[in-house]
């Protein structure tokens, strides 16, 4: 079991934990709303629903906080990632003071940070600020910090009518496609380890965590969550010993699997096509869009009925030809011409991505 002990004697393998989590499925399908141009599906059914006013109010609370990336920071510390209302009222009585160091990106510690937030204490606090590495969790003015109760009842009152209104009655479905990904990625950190896991999950070639922040407080846990509504492949958020992964489920399978997917139905085709008398049996069967039978392609080419049945089975295995009956009984054999006019475009598209 080589794999296996490569995945043991990394040291990320053994931080790593899979969870699932309503409140950051919500979290994310809110941003996703505020993306409309990424996921335009999900923006037009929660306008149909809640109407063109929630969208708004939403886009102007969130426009200064990295589209909400701050709000969703705030979900990491609190311990039931399922309970959607708890999470609400939990956000509605945090003290400014800590409601500022998550939006902020927990960049400051929570004893630095003014015991009074406002505009002016927090621009002075972040003037010399200097994070390169996108942490900072908001933008442009902190005119929001002169009224941070009325910024946290703007933002619980909507966040309470998209789950009373919209988002409860579709939180059944995202389970199966948590569970699923989750099979998936266990079996890449299980027989890969976890940086390659985490290669994976951000589709970088060779990922590695951020440095600890604060330094002194090195990482013991990466939870990484799937997330179907998510607007992007891959988030990151990281601070005090955490670093917790938001992946969209829907990609499927890891990119390894995919990609050595792609390598064999690619020379599954190329063997198929590396014979005379094969390309003379396609050839046939295109003309014309001809279904014929074993027996008449071996007349036809002029082939032994046993050695036309293999070279048949060939073609059939790398999705080339069809089998067609209408009797249950004889067959036939037609060419699937979608595969052969996308043959180019797949040989060229695995040289593109080709990531070993």
């Amino acid at each position: 079991m080589p794999l296996l002990r490569s995945a043991e004697r990394d040291s990320l393998t053994s931080l790593v934990q899979f969870k699932t989590s309503l409140v950051f499925e919500m979290l994310l399908s809110l941003q996703a709303a505020v993306h409309e141009w990424q996921r335009r599906d999900w923006t037009e059914e929660v306008r149909s629903v809640l109407g063109e006013g929630m969208l708004k109010e939403l886009k102007s609370i969130y426009d200064s906080f990295n589209d909400g990336c701050g709000f969703t920071e705030i979900a990491i510390d609190y311990p039931d990632y399922h309970d959607v209302t708890g999470f609400i009222r939990y956000v509605r009585g945090l003290d400014e003071r800590t409601f500022v160091f998550y939006v902020l990106g927990r960049v400051h510690r929570l004893e630095e940070l003014p015991e009074k937030p406002s505009k002016k204490a927090l621009e002075e606090l972040t003037a010399a600020d200097d994070f390169t590495d996108g942490c900072r969790q908001t933008k442009g003015s902190f005119d929001w910090a002169d009224d941070i109760g009325g910024l946290k009842t703007r933002l619980t009152a909507l966040w309470q009518r998209y789950w009373d209104g919209f988002f409860r009655e579709r939180s059944g479905a995202f389970e199966p496609g948590w569970l699923k990904s989750i099979s998936e990625k266990e079996d890449v950190l299980f027989n890969q380890g976890g940086t390659r896991l985490l290669s994976q999950l951000s589709s970088k070639k060779h990922e590695t965590l951020p440095d600890p922040l604060p330094p002194e407080i090195p990482y013991t846990l990466v939870q990484c969550i799937p997330v179907c509504t998510i607007y992007r492949p891959f988030l990151m958020f990281y601070g005090y010993g955490n670093v917790t992964l938001l992946y969209d489920c829907s990609i499927g399978a890891p990119e390894g699997v995919q990609a050595e997917k792609r390598l064999q139905d690619i020379l599954k085709t190329a063997r198929a096509l590396s014979d005379e008398n094969r390309l003379k049996i396609i050839r046939f069967l295109s003309e014309e869009d001809r279904c014929c039978n074993g027996k008449q392609l071996a007349e036809r080419l002029g082939i032994s009925p046993s050695v036309v049945s293999r070279h048949l089975g060939q073609l059939k295995e790398a999705g080339l030809i069809e089998e067609v009956s209408q009797d249950n009984r004889n067959l036939s054999y037609s060419v699937k011409r979608e595969k052969i006019g996308r043959l180019s475009d797949e040989f060229l598209d695995y040289i593109r991505n080709y990531n070993p």
